[in-house]
């Protein structure tokens, strides 16, 4: 949008992972759990012509990271992970499981 010397533009991204989270050491199909990943992001910037020698550009965004979220199966949520370390051998969900975290980043630039 155009508001006299003003370039004004705002975008907004989004993207969602729906995965399955597999034991990776040995999958078994019943241990199958899943993976989530959302991330958004909001941004708006203003191109400001002030003369033909100058311009000043000013961003504002907003980031948000929501995963990997990593989920077991719920029937199996107690179950015990059994390793045997001899054989390079697992028995049970993905071992890392259940784990997650958010992040925000917010970011402010004037040139």
């Amino acid at each position: 949008m155009n508001l006299g010397k003003h370039q004004v533009r705002a975008r907004v991204l989004y993207d969602r992972q729906r995965l399955p989270q597999v034991n990776p050491i040995q999958p078994q199909g019943q241990f199958t759990g899943l993976q989530t990943d959302d991330a958004r992001k909001y941004i708006l910037t203003d191109a400001w012509t002030v003369s033909s020698w100058v311009i000043n550009d000013f961003r504002l965004s907003f980031s948000r990271l929501n995963g990997p979220n990593l989920v077991d199966p719920s029937q199996y949520a107690n179950f015990p992970n059994v390793e045997i370390d001899p054989f390079g051998s697992n028995l049970g969900p993905f071992s890392l499981a259940p784990a997650g975290y958010v992040q925000n980043v917010y970011q402010v630039v004037e040139t």
